[in-house]
């Protein structure tokens, strides 16, 4: 039954139809073409095997752990909710109110077309701030992930520390990411820690104005020919991408599939797909 479940069990819901009208920095590298394949195939539902859940949970118990017991070192820059009060501390260390602990609220990224959550912005003893993303990775791994968590995390977590720049307007001296063990989360964490300087901002700012062009391109292609052109753009660097590796001859297969199936499902384009999705869901709010 479990090996039944590992190799067949699938989850579907819809998401977010919000997620797809902005680049987030969870999707980077971004790819175009697989943006186009995944929302034109499936509309705003999203799934997930069984491995994709296991994952998925851990990973949003070790947020929840992290940011509640490490923000108690009024070291974490977030907005603190009082559940007795109902203060919202924006943009504050306020980590307890009225005697009881405050609930800690990821800062948000809400940036000319590029949205997302901040795990953590940290505060060290010199004053400096840090970007800090929560990973969990083995202990055999850990290691090498300190060294070099590998480019998808890198670009993320570089995102990140630019938009809160721009949008906060607070100096951020580097980069941490931080593994937690899984298995076993006494020992210390494996970080991997890397300086923000000027030549990286620049880089950083050119490669998102790169993946917005991108973006918008995939959400408003609209005929064949704007679709294919997709293929025009530099593969992604994400070595997990499901397309990239595809000779060009398969990909144009893909997406004038995708396509089809995406005219036929109203999914095509991809922005009036999810505004559609978005009006419809505040409609059913306001019932």
């Amino acid at each position: 039954m479990y090996r039944d479940a590992v190799a067949n069990y699938h989850k579907a819901e819809l998401g977010d139809p919000t997620r797809v009208l902005f680049l987030r920095p969870s999707q980077l590298p971004f790819c175009p073409v697989d943006f186009f394949i995944q929302n034109a195939m499936h509309g705003t539902v999203r799934t997930l095997d069984f491995g994709g859940c296991f994952y998925t949970r851990v990973g949003t118990v070790v947020h929840e752990v992290m940011q509640q017991a490490l923000c108690l070192s009024g070291k974490f820059l977030a907005n603190y909710e009082c559940k007795e009060c109902g203060t919202m501390h924006e943009l504050s260390y306020k980590y307890e109110c009225c005697g009881f602990p405050t609930v800690y609220h990821e800062l948000s990224i809400n940036y000319k077309g590029i949205s997302g959550h901040i795990d953590a912005v940290y505060r060290g003893d010199d004053g400096k701030f840090y970007i800090l993303d929560f990973k969990t990775t083995g202990i055999a791994a850990a290691p090498k992930k300190a060294k070099d968590p590998g480019i998808v995390y890198v670009e993320q977590i570089e995102a990140y520390a630019v938009l809160l720049e721009l949008q906060y307007k607070i100096p951020i001296e580097g980069i941490m990411d931080a593994f937690i063990l899984r298995d076993n989360p006494n020992k210390d964490p494996a970080v991997f820690v890397k300086k923000l300087t000027d030549e990286n901002r620049t880089v950083i700012k050119k490669r998102l104005k790169g993946y917005l062009k991108m973006h918008a391109a995939a959400l408003d292609a609209s005929t064949l020919e704007e679709a294919l052109e997709l293929v025009e753009y530099p593969r992604c660097k994400n070595p997990y991408c499901p397309v990239c590796k595809l000779p060009e001859k398969t990909l144009r297969a893909e997406i004038k599939k995708a396509y089809r199936n995406g005219k036929a499902a109203g999914h095509v384009p991809i922005r009036g797909m999810a505004e559609r999705a978005v009006a419809a869901k505040k409609k059913r709010r306001s019932k």
